[in-house]
């Protein structure tokens, strides 16, 4: 499975093309082209993202998937409802490296005051959640950060309600919400599958 876009003045072609990978890449590379698939061209280019400095600023390495995302789309916002942050977006409500670590710094402090309230732990912890997204209706889109990054699964919930453990990752669980198989009360009454994309530069 392949999807490619040609993008930019220039024309440069961005692809995610599935051959000779190891088999656990091979199912997020999948992923990801699906994702792209059911999302489309973008309207514009995201800039490129210096990894190793957002790693290093954020104490780890991210997923495969994740970032083969940000080499494809920019932040956006899915039916006024799933906000997907990157690390490169302008905006800081929809950065990574800022939203993403307030938010999971906003729950690490909750955890250490009343820690019999929560399922999870926050990142850095061990196994502690590190948010990548969240939706317009306080519900948050987290990594669970148990064994190695490509590894991670998905926790989706408020900061105390029930929380749904998805397994698989992040391009995974963004497919499943956005194909409609994956309705659960814990993201609210959001009704799929996807409608419209917003980009944030």
């Amino acid at each position: 499975m392949a999807v490619m876009f040609a993008v930019g003045s220039g024309g440069t072609c961005i692809d995610v093309t599935v051959t000779n990978v190891p088999e656990g890449r091979r199912a997020m590379k999948e992923a990801v082209a699906e994702l792209a698939t059911l999302l489309g061209k973008p309207e514009f280019v995201p800039s490129l993202v210096d990894w190793k400095g957002v790693e290093r600023r954020l104490g780890t390495t991210l997923p495969l998937d994740y970032k083969e995302f940000c080499a494809l789309y920019p932040a956006f916002i899915a039916d006024d409802f799933i906000r997907v942050d990157h690390p490169s977006c302008r905006n800081e409500n929809m950065n990574l490296v800022k939203d993403g670590w307030e938010r999971t710094s906003e729950l690490k402090g909750l955890v250490e005051d009343f820690p019999e309230q929560y399922a999870f732990g926050a990142f850095p912890d061990i196994g502690g959640l590190l948010c990548w997204g969240s939706s317009t209706s306080s519900e948050q889109l987290y990594w669970l950060t148990v064994g190695q990054a490509d590894d991670w699964n998905v926790v989706a919930g408020d900061y105390q309600d029930d929380h749904l453990v998805f397994d698989g990752g992040f391009a995974e669980f963004l497919v499943e919400i956005f194909k409609g198989r994956l309705n659960t009360p814990v993201l609210g009454d959001y009704s799929t599958p996807l409608r419209k994309i917003k980009y944030i530069r």
